[in-house]
């Protein structure tokens, strides 16, 4: 009886150091080159610009989680006119919080080039692709 309550014992604390190894690696994430699984917060402004960004971003091999526990990263954003001009701009945190990277994009007036693209092409760059 009492082996029995030892196995359970160590699977126990087996389980729980395996659990806080995950949890203490994904919030080591330190560059955007280590990031796989993104958790993306509501962008502000456009939809239209998140959800091409988004889709941008899913050809690129990035997969967004439903749970931020799950992720490696914390997207947020943000897409406006102003001006005859699209700005946009994005930003990567760590499960920590800590800003791993951020870039901004602008649509000039009369430009085919799409401030999503911009971004898009910016992070492909970032993630070596």
């Amino acid at each position: 009886m009492n082996r029995k309550f030892f196995a359970i014992g160590l699977s126990l604390v087996l389980l729980s150091m395996a659990l806080v190894f995950e949890a203490s690696a994904q919030s080591k994430i330190t560059s955007i080159r280590q990031v796989r699984k993104i958790y993306a917060l509501r962008m502000k402004g456009d939809r239209v610009f998140s959800s091409r960004l988004k889709k941008e971003m899913q050809q690129m091999d990035l997969r967004f989680v439903s749970v931020k526990s799950d992720a490696d990263a914390v997207l947020t954003g943000s897409g406006e006119y102003s001006d005859g001009e699209f700005y946009g701009q994005i930003k990567f945190f760590n499960l920590d919080g800590k800003l791993i990277w951020q870039a901004k994009a602008t649509r000039p007036r009369n430009s085919t080039y799409m401030a999503y693209s911009r971004l898009a092409d910016q992070l492909r760059r970032a993630l070596g692709k």
